[in-house]
């Protein structure tokens, strides 16, 4: 038998969801009374590949956030750091809380990111394993133009074009370098963490994920989560 593969999670929620306009941070905007961070870890929690999570929080909510922890009961053991004043060092703080353990595999993702599936989960792992680098997309719907001063400049050919999503995996070692190389490089305010091993000539494993796997944004995207998440629960129903 094969020797599983030591992964863990780190889920960023340290955003104050200012684009949302609400007052508490959306992550803990709630859908049939639990809070989105909650539903999202409920996924976490149950794919058996992940060994522990890490919740990177901004500083106000980290003793709420563990109040919601104990409150709402989690199989696997859950760590919540300080996050930074930026994503990048946000997911840095993540990987450094891991340093000691250094497992094989890190998966990244979003807490405000609730319809991630425990097979995709997976297939990034299997896939960072091969390639050391994973991300998840979607194939772009729309056209795309590139734009300057007004006026169109470019179209790219649309076949060619996707929507990076998360999670994205890593070899644990892999990513640490990637995020060493940017501050050494003074590279330090992307908001994926793909492009910091991109930038190093490395290659990247894209997974092809499904349109469900959206992110709350703003107020509008409310009423989108209430109808994926019901369509989602009566299917469990269905299949009961």
């Amino acid at each position: 038998m094969s020797k599983k593969t030591t992964a863990s999670c780190i889920l960023l929620s340290a955003g104050k969801g200012e684009r949302m306009g609400s007052q508490i941070p959306k992550q803990f905007i709630e859908f049939d009374s639990v809070p989105l961070i909650i539903h999202t870890m409920r996924v976490i929690d149950a794919c058996e590949r992940i060994d522990d999570i890490v919740i990177v929080m901004n500083e106000e909510f980290m003793d709420y956030t563990r109040e919601l922890i104990s409150k709402y009961h989690f199989n696997k053991p859950v760590m919540v750091v300080q996050g930074a004043v930026t994503r990048q060092g946000s997911t840095y703080n993540g990987l450094m809380a891991l340093k000691e353990k250094k497992p094989e595999v890190v998966v990244i993702h979003e807490a405000v990111r609730p319809f991630i599936g425990e097979d995709m989960i997976n297939e990034t792992i299997d896939e960072a394993m091969i390639h050391g680098a994973v991300d998840t997309a979607v194939k772009t719907t729309d056209t795309m133009i590139q734009v300057e001063n007004g006026m169109i400049i470019g179209m790219p050919d649309r076949n060619l074009l996707y929507n990076g999503l998360m999670p994205q995996t890593f070899k644990y070692d892999l990513i640490v370098m990637a995020h060493d190389k940017a501050i050494e490089d003074n590279f330090t305010e992307t908001t994926d963490d793909v492009r910091l091993v991109y930038r190093l000539g490395l290659p990247v494993k894209v997974v092809i994920d499904t349109y469900d796997n959206k992110k709350l944004t703003t107020q509008e995207d409310i009423e989108l989560f209430k109808k994926i998440y019901y369509a989602r629960n009566m299917k469990k129903e269905e299949l009961k």
